[in-house]
């Protein structure tokens, strides 16, 4: 990245990926890949048919919309990442219930054996980190991860069963039948190729991938569920996860000792724990003005943060309102294997000023 492209966030640029060095072969045994999450989990509602979804109340509105476009009734129940592991007993499940469990920003440690009712079925989602160890010793009947939202992919998701259950497979990728997935992942590919030359300094203007990029993004668990594309399974099996995984680990730990303590805010994601690998820095502030002023400074400074999740106007019955307050608080920035100790140290030195001054 030459220095006057420095950018820290946003949609990833398209990977170069040096030749050689170890590879590992971390797809779960019987994964299925899918052009997205959304259109795992949908899939996987429409093969199973439940009674209802239940889902966190700390959650991504767009996941709760799609199963819920499947026809399932769709509820929520109070979870959110500052609170202790759920208890199954409390959520009145029966037979015919699907209850979805994340492990929202990746800090979670795997939690005890669930006792759950004869006929619920237990989907985890471990999008934030599926490397954790809680994800690679799961007992769930089926776990779902979406790869885009932390692989330098222009479309793609995984979906397995821990309990060794009849997998769902999505069939081959057929641009006609899947138009709808192949136009997405040509706006996405495309962002991501025009961002990789925007970086290394050559006349591609931020616009142009941007247009491409937000296109893709907004498209996306619309239509058909449908299988991921060739070219991200391709890029999938040259990829370093293992390697790119310790470098968040690292970029993360980076971050919390050039932040040190703040006066505004709290970095949520903060963990002693070496075998618990955030999927971003989460800093949680005290309230929405301040947090909103904080945005606006990090987008001066060419700092792009993500805000996971929204849920203002949420989809269903259930969410705390102390849940939606959180939301409102909380901002996210990258610590991926695109950046370096040093780019983590400039932005929390960004953070730090922008909370004095606010």
């Amino acid at each position: 990245m030459r220095d006057e492209r420095w950018e820290h966030g946003s949609d990833f640029a398209y990977p170069e990926v040096s030749a050689g060095g170890e590879r590992a072969r971390w797809l779960p045994s019987g994964a299925s890949l899918w052009h997205s999450g959304r259109d795992a989990l949908r899939a996987l509602v429409r093969a199973l048919r439940p009674r209802r979804a239940l889902f966190p109340s700390f959650y991504c509105q767009d996941v709760l919309e799609a199963a819920e476009r499947e026809g399932v009734e769709v509820r929520a129940y109070a979870d959110g990442p500052d609170d202790p592991d759920v208890d199954p007993r409390a959520l009145a499940l029966g037979a015919g219930d699907l209850l979805v469990v994340a492990n929202v920003y990746g800090i979670r440690r795997a939690p005890p054996p669930r006792a759950l009712p004869d006929g619920v079925t237990l989907v985890e989602d471990h999008t934030h980190d599926p490397l954790s160890e809680w994800a690679r010793a799961s007992a769930a009947d089926f776990a779902f991860a979406s790869l885009r939202k932390w692989l330098p992919l222009a479309d793609g998701a995984v979906l397995w069963s821990p309990a060794q259950r009849p997998t769902i497979e999505p069939g081959a990728f057929d641009p006609s039948a899947h138009a709808r997935a192949a136009a997405i992942t040509l706006d996405r590919l495309t962002g991501m190729l025009l961002k990789q030359r925007y970086l290394a300094g050559e006349p591609v203007s931020k616009d142009a991938y941007r247009a491409r990029s937000v296109a893709g993004e907004g498209a996306i668990g619309r239509g058909e569920p449908a299988p991921m594309s060739p070219l991200s399974r391709a890029l999938l099996d040259v990829l370093p996860v293992g390697a790119w995984r310790a470098e968040r680990a690292q970029n993360h730990r980076a971050f919390a000792a050039a932040l040190g303590q703040l006066r505004r805010a709290r970095l949520l994601t903060a963990r002693d724990d070496e075998r618990v690998v955030p999927f971003a820095a989460v800093l949680c502030v005290d309230d929405a003005e301040t947090r909103d002023a904080l945005r606006a400074r990090l987008v001066e400074e060419r700092i792009y943060p993500a805000v996971l999740w929204p849920i203002d106007g949420a989809r269903a019955p259930g969410i705390p309102a102390a849940h939606v307050e959180l939301a409102r608080r909380v901002v996210c920035l990258h610590c991926d294997h695109r950046y370096d100790v040093r780019d983590m140290e400039r932005v929390a030195g960004v953070v730090r000023r922008a909370l004095e001054d606010a």
